[in-house]
């Protein structure tokens, strides 16, 4: 399985940075795009690991962090507030399923609130940017 597959994807990498959703570790894998020394790209980026030890000033690249499943695992509450009931609020437990090739994430029972996704990590960021633009988010 090539790395991009592991990570999430560029286009939700970027929406999370934008929200400012960070996990409390910083991720392993970066989306890197090389910047040259008048401050150009070619526009292309690629999955890399970051280790800051072998990194400095004059490795010049815009980053934007390529989260991991388990590490979106860590950003994704368990449980939201739910349905409230007479004298209680029942909390909806995070739930997975897989059919055929797409991956489902939502909180609850009811499968119209699921996030599809083909891969697992695409999945989880979605269902993360939407409980952000939810104010559900604690991060």
């Amino acid at each position: 399985m090539k790395l991009q597959d592991q990570v999430v994807s560029l286009k939700l990498a970027k929406q999370l940075k934008k929200l400012g959703i960070e996990p409390e570790i910083k991720s392993l894998f970066y989306w890197s795009q090389p910047v040259n020394d008048f401050g150009k790209t070619n526009g292309k980026y690629f999955v890399e690991y970051f280790d800051k030890t072998c990194w400095n000033d004059d490795h010049k690249h815009n980053l934007i962090p390529a989260y991991t499943v388990a590490e979106l695992g860590t950003i994704l509450p368990e449980t939201i507030g739910g349905i409230a009931g007479e004298n209680t609020e029942v909390a909806l437990s995070l739930s997975v399923d897989r059919f055929k090739d797409l991956w489902l994430y939502g909180y609850g029972d009811d499968m119209d609130d699921r996030n599809f996704s083909k891969t697992e990590a695409d999945a989880r960021a979605v269902l993360l940017i939407e409980l952000k633009e939810r104010g559900i988010s604690n991060n």
